[in-house]
């Protein structure tokens, strides 16, 4: 699992937020859902999925 620093998250737009708390709350489980179920249950759009994962991989690396 990759560690992400307050700065890291701060950086990330209203729905990017959205999604990362969402993935937070519900680690059991996320690994099983897809980019498009993701998206789906918490209301944005696949690219705002992929954007947040994004922008956290880019700036931790």
């Amino acid at each position: 699992m990759i560690d992400f620093l307050p700065e890291q998250v701060r950086t990330l737009n209203e729905l990017e937020t959205a999604t990362f708390n969402f993935i937070l709350s519900n680690l059991s489980s996320i690994d099983k859902m897809s980019v498009r179920q993701l998206a789906q249950a918490v209301h944005v759009s696949t690219a705002t999925v992929m954007r947040m994962t994004k922008n956290l991989v880019l700036r931790a690396g």
